[in-house]
């Protein structure tokens, strides 16, 4: 049997976690190990012996590289570990197929979002997987381009029961980006100790004395590479001379581990013929180039073809098919930040010229160039322009950042950082844009870059929390601006900005004239969405909505988001039926036209209207829907209100642990700039569960709390009426008895009027509460809230058997435990049951499947869908998952629901509604 390579001494743990990861993956239980080492601690030959476990288990491989010199060529490195199963494509979902497609420049379309092509990926490898497992890995993830590297930590966190491991390697995160907390399992390579170092240097230079081998092992550090090239140093520096002195002689004394390791390289190609070290240094530069084309480059230089065989037979490159490999990633680094700028200039050039890739020979051409180079910006906005067609938005921030620091004119310079900034925040880079919106806001002088700056920052701070500009200055910014147009889009932002943050009065009202002044066009809703966000007058909101919508649907870049903006305007208006056909369309118009981000503030929005009418288990799927997608587009703001949603929607459950476990998600994403909207939702969540828990004046306390903004107070108010007369707080519960009267004449909501009525039978000591009660339950009748509707019911029921109505009292207790049970709100149907039980009533009620509350959320959403009559591959395009996954959901969903095949469903859940997503 062959000895272990010495780099491998001393791996034993190392070994046995590889093994691990590769038995679990034969097992179907799959896995991601994140490998982490710092250079020359044998990452590298960790990852092959893995391979050969794994060839060995009868694991299929595939394989990619990072590499310093292809960060900012979009998708270089997935497409290079997906090539060998890319003729599986045709089993992937279409949109799914034709985002890799896209990403790869098979085929022309829309970019695809980044969520789309991780879960493609996903994809790609189970259906690779269903035959054999299969092992990935990802050498040097640190140097990955950017896009390929975030599909592959996608990938990475989401692998669990499949047959499917994952390895990759990186250096410690300094100065690259840290990836591990992607990894399900991380391992970092220590270094050796010194008797395993000992074992190193027996095998590698046996003839070293003890002086030179103990002065090897204390410049090596416990570095196996160090060890190797300090110890065959030594070997070879003569019997004479202690490895000290040789180390003495080449510069190693008092410099980084790293760099005594690269500096014996040096030493290395110093030894070369000077034609071969150019012929080094030009390889170095042309790392991410094919052999041929080095060649070309060369001669370009005049070095012959025979240039490299001195490099070759020194062992310093080989040639492994069509490209230079070096002999460890050190040798390049060390040769290439060895040569001189203007050496290095000129190979790029000389690079540039033969690279067949257009998109190479651009980064060629701009790492050529030692100024401002008008010409080449422009090539790099053109090579940004087809990141951005293949959905590279990180490559396509890298070249706009690149052209900027091209370019000689303040104007130009900062057109470029702003297209940088949007890019990088469309990419999910908030802080990278926030850094670029600020380096391009010292420069920028026309128009057009203030307000493509303002827009990027406008969203950053919707969506992050990030901090920018307020209603105010966006005021300013709008007056200044010579365009119509351009002025009512910015007001919009500071309408937006005015409700969501909640402003003061004085600043709403600045909003509201600036509005005022702005010409009245019918056909643009701008001016009359703007209006109704900031004037609580504002009336024919289910009118902006149908105009609204078409005219997104005609020009959805530019004017999604203000549906976002009109759905809230309903809201407030509290008109929830339009409020949620808002919702609806924009998760179905953000959805059909790849804005995965937007999408998930739009499944946010419905979250919450679905809460509030009680639409239970469409809350929880709307909104850990939006979850998820938040997690992996970095949304922490989006997210946090969708926890909040959440939490209220299972504490009316009764889902007590789960509900905590949101609130517990809300504080945990929250920043340090607090957002009005996302505290009162969740103080309205912590309200009910206290609430359930029969702490009556924490409830009260609790929905108190939500009056930080006045949308979310004005429902939830409703909710604080009954434990402040439990708790003899009744006085607050007057308090928003007031301001919902003001809010129900101004809108005329049934809804509102309900719960108006509701409160005050509850406030109501005598015989005239029942008037209050039949009118509340009158009201709600012509409402689609059917939570209140039933709670109503249920307050009318009990006050009917005090009063020994028993007849009455059933109908309406009956009436309410209906109504619960079909959603699902279970501390509430037992309360309904325990008053139906004192009027000596036996009917049980019908409707929901019990069944149903043992499905997850996910697999509640799956089935619904198949339900009303999709593929699973549809499924799967509908809410990002793998076809295998959807198939996995619906496989648990038959087994929980006793059902067959997917015919049966619509009996079992219901009749589906469809609804966009």
């Amino acid at each position: 049997m062959p000895q272990d390579p010495p780099s491998l001494i001393g791996r034993d743990q190392e070994i046995a976690a590889l093994a691990g990861l590769v038995g679990a993956a034969a097992g179907t239980s799959g896995s991601a190990l994140l490998l982490v080492g710092e250079p020359g601690m044998g990452k590298t030959a960790l990852a092959g012996l893995a391979r050969g476990i794994a060839r060995d288990s009868g694991l299929q491989t595939l394989l990619c590289h990072g590499g310093a010199a292809t960060e900012g060529i979009g998708f270089a490195g997935l497409h290079e570990l997906l090539h060998p199963v890319l003729n599986l494509l045709g089993r992937l979902p279409e949109r799914q197929r034709s985002a890799l497609g896209v990403a790869f420049g098979f085929e022309d379309g829309p970019p695809a979002d980044p969520l789309v092509i991780g879960v493609a990926t996903l994809g790609l490898l189970e259906e690779a997987a269903a035959g054999r497992p299969l092992f990935v890995v990802v050498e040097d993830l640190h140097w990955l381009d950017p896009s390929s590297a975030a599909v592959v930590t996608f990938v990475a966190s989401r692998l669990r029961d499949t047959p499917i491991a994952l390895l990759a390697t990186t250096r410690p995160v300094t100065p690259h980006a840290d990836h591990a907390p992607s990894f399900p399992e991380q391992l970092r390579i220590e270094p050796l100790g010194r008797d395993d170092a000992r074992r190193v240097l027996a095998r590698i230079a046996p003839e070293l004395r003890v002086r030179e081998r103990d002065h090897v092992i204390a410049q090596a550090q416990g570095n196996p590479l160090a060890l190797t090239e300090l110890g065959a140093t030594a070997a070879t520096s003569g019997r004479g001379t202690v490895a000290s002195d040789a180390g003495a002689a080449i510069g190693l004394e008092s410099v980084s581990l790293t760099s005594r390791i690269e500096r014996v390289f040096l030493a290395d190609v110093a030894t070369l013929p000077e034609r071969a070290q150019r012929a080094v240094a030009l390889a170095a530069a042309g790392d991410d180039l094919g052999y041929r084309e080095v060649l070309d480059a060369a001669a370009q230089l005049g070095l012959p073809a025979d240039a490299f065989d001195a490099a070759e037979r020194a062992g310093l490159v080989r040639v492994d098919g069509d490209k230079i490999v070096f002999r460890h990633p050190l040798v390049r680094s060390a040769v290439y930040e060895s040569t001189g700028a203007t050496t290095r200039s000129t190979f790029h050039r000389a690079l540039a010229d033969v690279a067949r890739d257009g998109t190479l020979a651009t980064w060629h051409r701009a790492a050529a160039t030692l100024g401002w180079d008008e010409g080449v910006a422009r090539e790099l906005e053109e090579a940004a322009d087809r990141a951005t067609r293949q959905g590279a938005r990180r490559e396509a921030a890298r070249a706009w950042h690149r052209a900027a620091e091209l370019s000689s004119e303040p104007p130009a310079r900062a057109r470029r950082l702003a297209r940088a900034a949007e890019l990088s925040r469309q990419a999910g880079l908030t802080t990278v844009a926030g850094t670029l919106i600020d380096e391009a806001g010292r420069l920028v002088q026309d128009e057009a870059t203030v307000l493509t700056l303002a827009r990027s920052e406008w969203l950053l701070q919707m969506t992050t929390g990030r901090g920018g500009r307020g209603p105010d200055a966006l005021v300013d910014l709008a007056a200044s601006s010579d365009s119509s147009d351009a002025r009512a889009e910015v007001l919009v932002w500071a309408a937006t900005s005015c409700f969501v943050l909640q402003e003061p009065p004085a600043v709403r009202e600045r909003v509201h004239r600036a509005l005022l002044a702005q010409p009245d066009d019918p056909q643009d809703p701008l001016r009359r969405v703007g209006l109704a966000l900031v004037d609580p007058t504002a009336r024919d909101i289910g009118d902006v909505a149908e105009l609204m919508t078409s005219w997104s649907e005609r020009s959805v870049d530019s004017n999604a988001p203000v549906l976002s903006c009109l759905a809230f305007v309903a809201e407030e208006r509290a008109d929830l039926a339009v409020a949620r056909t808002c919702w609806t369309s924009a998760v179905t118009l953000f959805h059909g036209s790849g804005r995965v981000s937007d999408e998930a503030v739009a499944l946010c929005g419905r979250a919450s209207v679905h809460a509030t009418l009680g639409h239970l288990d469409e809350a929880v799927e709307d909104a850990e829907q939006s979850l998820r997608l938040c997690d992996a587009l970095d949304l922490p703001v989006v997210a946090a209100n969708a926890a909040a949603h959440l939490a209220r929607a299972r504490a009316n459950r009764g889902e007590v642990a789960h509900a905590e476990k949101a609130l517990e998600l809300v504080a945990a994403l929250s920043g340090p700039e607090r957002v009005a909207r996302v505290d009162a939702g969740a103080s309205w969540a912590a309200g009910l569960l206290a609430a359930v828990d029969h702490r009556y004046a924490d409830a009260v306390d609790a929905i108190a709390r939500t009056r930080v903004n006045a949308p979310v107070a004005l429902w939830a108010g409703a909710d604080l009426v009954e434990p402040a007369v439990r708790a003899d707080r009744t006085p607050e519960a007057q308090v928003w008895l007031e301001s919902a009267q003001a809010a129900a004449e101004t809108t005329g909501s049934e809804h509102l009027r309900m719960l108006l009525e509701r409160a005050r039978g509850l406030l109501t000591e005598d015989d005239g509460a029942a008037e209050h009660f039949a009118r509340a339950v009158e009201h709600g009748t012509r409402t689609d809230a059917v939570l209140d509707l039933a709670r109503t019911r249920l307050a009318y029921g009990e006050w009917l058997r005090r009063r020994r109505r028993v007849v009455d009292a059933r109908a309406e207790l009956q009436s309410a435990l209906d109504g619960f049970v079909a959603q699902g709100a279970q501390p509430w149907a037992e309360r309904a049951r325990v008053e139906l039980r004192a009027t000596g009533a036996t009917s049980a009620p019908g409707g929901r499947n019990p069944s149903l509350d043992q499905l997850t959320a996910q697999e509640l959403h799956v089935a619904r869908l198949a339900a009303q009559g999709m593929s699973n591959a549809e499924i799967a395009d509908q809410v990002y998952l793998s076809r295998r996954t959807v198939g996995a959901h619906l496989h648990r969903a038959f087994a929980k629901l006793q059902v067959a095949h997917r015919g049966q469903l619509a009996a079992v859940i219901g009749a589906p509604e469809a609804s966009g997503v």
